[in-house]
């Protein structure tokens, strides 16, 4: 089955920011299974005025880093995306969004995922893979963030 292009065109992926650490378990731990721990997630979708068709997906995702730390990976990681979304003036809003928020965002967060898969491979617990994110919550609370800010920006 041949593919047909988006027009969404995926430029770059950074990692800004990074820190990663192995928390290990006491000496007298006997049972040493490795709990899950709440994972963070702050978004920024930005936007350069003079080219409205280029866009930055900022995503901050952090886990297990703070002075109450379990056993296993503890992590904070801010990476980047750049996109292009190509007939820009032609399509639609919506469909702009669609694009931004049902595959920029995913795309960035697949790479943070890879990332994090990557560096943890070669630490003591073995390799560590981001859950599954419900994208449709995570927009839905960005939104809502925006929507805030927004109104209190007007005040």
């Amino acid at each position: 089955m041949e593919i047909k292009k988006s027009d969404l065109i995926f430029v770059s992926f950074n990692v800004n920011a990074s820190l990663f650490k192995e928390y290990l378990f006491p000496l007298n731990t006997q049972e040493k299974i490795l709990k899950e721990f709440p994972i963070d997630i702050n978004l920024k979708i930005l936007r350069k005025k003079k080219e409205n068709n280029n866009f930055k997906i900022k995503i901050d995702v952090s886990g297990n880093i703070n002075k109450n730390a379990i056993p296993g990976y503890g992590f904070s990681v801010l990476a980047s995306g750049i996109f292009i979304v190509n007939n820009f003036k032609t399509i639609e809003k919506t469909e702009v969004d669609n694009l931004l928020y049902g595959s920029a965002v995913p795309m960035v967060l697949n790479s943070i995922r890879g990332y994090l898969h990557n560096i943890s491979s070669f630490g003591i617990y073995g390799k560590y893979l981001l859950p599954s994110i419900d994208i449709k919550d995570l927009i839905s609370k960005y939104k809502l963030q925006r929507k805030k800010s927004n109104i209190k920006n007007k005040k």
